[in-house]
């Protein structure tokens, strides 16, 4: 009866023990997850063809999270005009929504007024190229904020102040979906206007339209 009972109660520390190591490992994790979000839209400037490397230390990024390799690429996706400004737009400093038809203007999205549209993304898990075909509104420059479900992918620059159309980039990695098993769960790609205003004056955000390009998707 003892040794039952001696039993069960080292059972009972040997399962609180590895809870404890499975929450210190998920926190540690997670904040590794984060430093590795953060340095990659770091490294992001906007060029079509950007290298994807993780040097030094941080290599580890890419063992934690692997670009899957050996699945065929699905095709491209393209979020229109109709697509990007579905969901309105909203102003973080009034607290306060637009309509589709308020922020679409000659068939193309404009915000205005430091605002932000979100557009959820059904894709499957894998490393995207991420093009955003916008204006170099006067007074330049023009800069958009990227995020994935609220990680941030990078900040877009429009700068050659000549009010012409320019296609920047950024990267969409298997880090940004969503953690703890729920894969399954739509991304939402945010794009924000984070600088109207200022001593030069007023501008603009236009955006024609977003596509995704696969790289590499994991297998369905």
């Amino acid at each position: 009866m003892k040794a039952r009972y001696l039993l069960a109660v080292a059972g009972l520390l040997l399962a609180g023990l590895a809870a404890r190591h499975r929450s210190l490992a998920a926190l540690v994790r997670q904040n590794m997850r984060s430093l590795c979000i953060t340095r990659l839209a770091a490294q992001q400037t906007g060029t079509c063809d950007p290298p994807y490397v993780f040097s030094g230390g941080w290599r580890l990024c890419d063992l934690l999270w692997p670009v899957p390799g050996d699945a065929m690429p699905t095709g491209e996706i393209l979020l229109d005009t109709a697509r990007l400004s579905a969901g309105g737009a909203y102003w973080p400093k009034t607290d306060s929504w637009r309509t589709q038809k308020q922020i679409v203007h000659k068939g193309r999205v404009v915000l205005w007024w430091n605002s932000v549209i979100a557009v959820p993304l059904d894709l499957p898990v894998g490393l995207y190229r991420l093009q955003l075909h916008g204006v170099n509104d006067r007074p330049g420059p023009v800069l958009l904020h990227l995020s994935a479900s609220g990680e941030p992918l990078g900040i877009l620059r429009f700068d050659r102040d000549d009010d012409s159309w320019e296609t920047k980039c950024v990267l969409l990695h298997p880090m940004h979906w969503p953690q703890g098993g729920d894969r399954e769960a739509p991304l939402t790609l945010s794009i924000a206007f984070i600088n109207d205003g200022g001593p030069k004056g007023s501008r603009d955000a236009y955006i024609d339209w977003v596509r995704l390009i696969p790289l590499s998707v994991q297998r369905q």
